[in-house]
């Protein structure tokens, strides 16, 4: 074996050994809740949607709702879409005094909820004019406002945005490496 491919062979071992540390360095990393009062575990890892409750930096409480992007050794980030823009917002773990983790489901039964009590309170709107045309005109939008008020409530209710899960009541994270 020739000095050139010697340095050729540890120029690959070298390149290989930062490319192991790169992987490790960048490996996904989930957070595990844990409660020692009630033993119950959440476990969050990235894309999954959280409602993240944490204390700034002038000792204000702040949420934010959104899809976690990646979890790092010291902080999480989460990608909130509000109104078809996204913003990237970076919490501090030290910082979290609340957390609540969502399925995906809840993306999209809000919306369709709502969508199909509207679909279902115009239905009914001139189903009241073909079999009552008694009824008066007012009678009739109101019912249909008040019916699209009571599930829009209802929705409101069934779908809070609250973090459930406060750290003062025994729960505690730890980070993992995967």
């Amino acid at each position: 074996m020739t000095s050139v491919d010697f340095f050729k062979l540890i120029k690959k071992i070298v390149f290989f050994l930062l490319l192991l540390w790169a992987e490790h360095s960048f490996a996904q990393q989930s957070i595990c809740f844990e409660n020692i009062i009630t033993g119950k575990k959440i476990e969050l890892k990235a894309e999954q949607l959280v409602l993240l409750e944490y204390k700034g930096y002038l000792g204000q409480y702040s949420k934010v709702y959104g899809t976690i992007k990646q979890i790092a050794d010291s902080t999480i980030d989460v990608i909130v879409t509000e109104k078809n823009r996204q913003s990237n917002f970076k919490v501090h773990l030290k910082d979290i005094v609340a957390f609540n983790k969502y399925s995906k489901f809840r993306l999209m039964a809000e919306p369709i909820i709502n969508l199909s009590v509207a679909v279902a309170s115009v239905f009914l709107f001139y189903s009241l004019e073909q079999n009552h045309p008694n009824i008066s005109f007012g009678y009739r939008l109101g019912l249909s406002f008040g019916i699209n008020a009571l599930s829009n409530g209802i929705t409101k209710i069934a779908f809070q945005k609250k973090a459930k899960n406060k750290l003062a009541y025994g729960w505690h994270m730890k980070i993992n490496n995967q």
